[in-house]
């Protein structure tokens, strides 16, 4: 037991695997606790791997140091630099400082020690615990809607949408919250967790491994489509796409299937949304208001609403764009977007209040200004040409890694996936894209 401890603890991996967990549960609120707590627990967490790290170097810090100044992990550097260079120009100084302190925690276990220590055996295992992760999420939350279903005073975790179209109507339709405090958060997850469990159907083998992919594809398919999020879906929609030609050749039909399904989920959330009432779109958007909403098919409604959606991105889109103008070199400091924003939008906008840019690329550049989100691009675009220099040599395994991030790349055009947060959605993403470069690398 104790050298299994031991053992254990030697590998900063594991250390990463775990967090991995502990990330996604404390931001699903299985693990209650206000802002700032979670922040320094998630930051303390992330000692673990570098503690386990230093202690594999014999705590010599000029390599670790150096594991930080190479290839892309020096870009990242350059941005925290960047960062402190622009704190004096911060809106909140004491937030940015917390930002870019747990940004450098996050930035060494997320990238430089999963860049690092990363394998194609080491990939599948947090392939695995992604997968994993949203499959009970998923199920903890379809245990809460059938109670919620069989006990009306029940306080359950989904909006409760009655759907009026005239000839069919249909009543109590549930649409998945979670303990969120946003289904597209909860959608979020699902997406990564999809995502990993199609890649996962690529790159093992074995029956019973195969049974788990299948029911865990069931599970997270139905849990999306459920969150009405047609971000998430579109993403793994895209993620199923790049991967179906070897899959094809494989006669491995599960991204096949999942895109055919993806996409007529897609057709049919869009159709629902068509008749959602602003009561339920504000609902749905801000995951607040009345636990039971109403889809109508009152036409003056649907034309209301059928882009609101679009419409609520687009404030957020015009305001970030506007506070941008204003502080174009060094941003509003980070971790300062949400606040900034609540003060550019105008009053008729004042429900989008305490949302975030709903872009990534928007936010990097309000709260680091246009130098910030250049060095954010510049990373994106090593990974490019690394990409373009291996292309000879991708196996199966290159292909679903940058499958992955191009969908996840794809869903920072209208949703928030900040480059250093210690949000689940952020570190997941850091850690997908250290793999990318250490195995394209490697290849």
């Amino acid at each position: 037991m104790k050298n299994s401890v031991i053992n254990f603890a030697k590998e900063p991996l594991n250390f990463i695997l775990v967090y991995f967990f502990l990330v996604a549960f404390i931001d699903i609120r299985f693990i209650p606790v206000t802002e700032f707590k979670q922040d320094a627990v998630l930051i303390f967490a992330l000692v673990l791997p570098i503690t386990s790290f230093l202690f594999l170097t014999k705590f010599d810090l000029r390599e670790a140091f150096s594991k930080a100044l190479n290839g892309p992990s020096l870009l990242i550097v350059v941005f925290l630099i960047w960062s402190l260079i622009a704190l004096p120009f911060s809106h909140n100084k004491l937030v940015s400082s917390f930002y870019i302190l747990g940004g450098s925690a996050v930035f060494y276990s997320g990238f430089v020690l999963v860049k690092e220590r990363i394998d194609q055996i080491w990939f599948k295992k947090m392939l695995l615990v992604i997968s994993t992760v949203g499959v009970v999420a998923a199920v903890f939350s379809s245990i809460f809607i059938f109670l919620g279903q069989v006990f009306p005073n029940f306080s359950s975790v989904f909006l409760s949408v009655d759907v009026n179209l005239g000839v069919i109507s249909i009543k109590d339709v549930p649409v998945l919250e979670s303990y969120y405090q946003h289904p597209n958060t909860f959608a979020l997850l699902l997406f990564y967790s999809l995502v990993a469990t199609i890649a996962l159907a690529l790159l093992t083998k074995g029956k019973r491994t195969h049974r788990f992919i299948i029911a865990s594809f069931c599970i997270l398919l139905v849990s999306l489509v459920l969150t009405f999020s047609r971000t998430s879906v579109i993403g793994a929609s895209i993620f199923s796409l790049l991967i179906s030609p070897i899959a094809f050749r494989k006669k491995n039909y599960l991204p096949l299937v999942s895109l055919f399904l993806l996409v007529l989920s897609f057709m049919v959330i869009t159709f629902a949304s068509l008749y959602i009432g602003e009561s339920a779109a504000v609902a749905l958007a801000q995951g607040e208001g009345e636990k039971q909403v109403v889809i109508n098919s009152d036409s003056s409604v649907r034309q209301q609403l059928s882009k609101s959606t679009l419409s609520n991105r687009q404030r957020l889109w015009e305001s970030s764009i506007n506070i941008i103008k204003q502080n174009p070199i060094f941003g509003v400091g980070l971790g300062n977007s949400v606040k900034a924003l609540e003060q550019d939008l105008p009053e008729i906008s004042s429900r989008y209040r305490g949302l975030s840019s709903h872009n990534t690329y928007l936010r990097v550049a309000v709260e680091s200004g246009i130098v910030g989100l250049a060095i954010y691009l510049s990373l994106l675009a090593s990974l490019g040409i690394l990409f373009l220099k291996k292309l000879k040599k991708l196996r199966t395994l290159h292909w679903v890694i940058l499958a992955f991030i191009i969908s996840m790349l794809s869903i920072q055009l209208v949703e928030t996936t900040f480059l250093l947060g210690t949000a689940f959605r952020s570190f997941y993403f850091l850690a997908i894209l250290a793999s990318g470069f250490s195995l394209l690398q490697r290849a």
